[in-house]
């Protein structure tokens, strides 16, 4: 995707898909999805910033994970990824997704 489109999103809220894994600190294990909401907070070097909105979590994504930008409503719209967000306590982790 033309990460350059998404510039004039700046400031929007998403829902990224697929949602981020979310990792329990204390067992390793994994943590119930929550569909959170993303802002897009700037692009720069070609990279997207987002930032949770619950949790303040920040993590700039390369314009390869990202497929595409899909409008929803008013509120919020989708960015789908080509990667998989994890969670942990102090960071957001990427890992790829393999497959179709």
């Amino acid at each position: 995707m033309n990460v350059e489109q998404l510039r004039k999103n700046i400031g929007s809220l998403v829902r990224i898909r697929p949602m981020a894994k979310r990792l329990d600190p204390f067992s390793g294990g994994w943590l119930e999805q929550r569909d959170d909401l993303w802002r897009i907070r700037g692009i720069e070097k070609g990279c997207v910033s987002l930032q949770n909105i619950r949790t303040r979590h920040v993590r700039e994504i390369g314009p390869d994970n990202i497929k595409e930008y899909r409008t929803d409503d008013a509120d919020s719209a989708f960015l789908l990824l080509r990667c998989q967000l994890v969670m942990t306590l102090s960071n957001v982790l990427l890992e790829p997704l393999t497959g179709p």
